[in-house]
């Protein structure tokens, strides 16, 4: 990377407003966030394009590393922030390292961080879209990136778990199967949600003891189908791996995948020790 990075550049408040307003999913030929408008009267402006999600973003604390109130940051300090849009789904972080800085801003000559773009920097592939930044001050240089992610759960795939059609037929399945077990109750799009997050989440706690569990489990059938084969890719897709018992079938999730599930589904869980085998509980 050359250095100083050279041409316009964008304050820390209106980056974080192009932040908030910028839809990698609904992008157009322009970006507000990376790209810069000209001079005001010069040419137009940019703006997000039609469609663009009016995000709700929520942070992932867990997964976050916030500045602590009034600490001035050194070559030793960094931050991130993860995000998630409650809307659209997805997934927003910014990373901000200090190892480059000798007198970080805000300072006596520069209140403001004065980033520019570090095209060099940048990512693009269909998992995730990265945008490099450093501030242009000589004895700051902080890094900055900013980082997209798509929805883990594709529309077909939250189809596949929140359609009511479908999970009524699922508890008409279980009712032709075994009509005598008591208990049966048609999942609702919510019960469905929270069971597979709850199952991700348990699995990826090292102290959870309850590792393994049948497919012929009621509440598991009601949200996944008879014995979770209505939803059988998706779980598979998602880290779990079914194995035959000597009495039915287990849904069985191994550390490697289990680790690439919780990532997905977004959720936010301590990683287990690389030594166990958890399996949802």
């Amino acid at each position: 990377m050359s250095y100083p990075p050279s041409g316009p550049g964008k304050t820390a408040p209106k980056l974080y407003q192009d932040f908030l307003v910028f839809d990698p999913l609904n992008a157009g030929k322009s970006n507000v966030l990376a790209d810069f408008s000209p001079p005001v009267g010069e040419g137009v402006q940019l703006a997000p394009a039609i469609g663009s999600c009016k995000h709700d973003y929520t942070t992932k604390q867990s997964q976050s590393i916030t500045p602590p109130l009034d600490l001035r940051p050194d070559g030793t300090t960094h931050y991130k922030l993860a995000t998630i849009c409650k809307k659209c789904r997805v997934h927003a972080g910014v990373r901000v390292n200090y190892a480059r800085s000798t007198n970080p801003c805000p300072n006596s000559e520069h209140p403001l961080h004065h980033f520019r773009r570090v095209r060099a920097e940048d990512v693009g592939t269909q998992e995730r879209v990265e945008f490099g930044w450093q501030c242009s001050a000589p004895q700051c240089r902080a890094s900055l990136r900013v980082t997209y992610r798509p929805s883990r759960i594709q529309p077909e795939q939250k189809d596949l778990l929140t359609n009511t059609e479908l999970l009524k037929r699922r508890y008409e399945a279980i009712l032709q199967q075994e009509p005598t077990r008591e208990g049966i109750r048609q999942a609702t799009p919510l019960d469905c949600l929270s069971r597979l997050r709850k199952y991700i989440k348990d699995s990826l706690k090292p102290e959870h003891d309850k590792r393994v569990f049948p497919a012929n489990n009621k509440r598991f059938m009601e949200a996944f189908g008879v014995h979770g084969h209505d939803c059988q890719e998706l779980l598979q897709w998602l880290g779990f791996k079914y194995a035959v018992s000597s009495q039915n079938n287990v849904l069985l999730p191994w550390i490697s995948l289990i680790e690439e599930a919780g990532a997905r589904a977004n959720v936010d869980a301590a990683k287990p020790a690389a030594s166990r085998r958890p399996v949802a509980g």
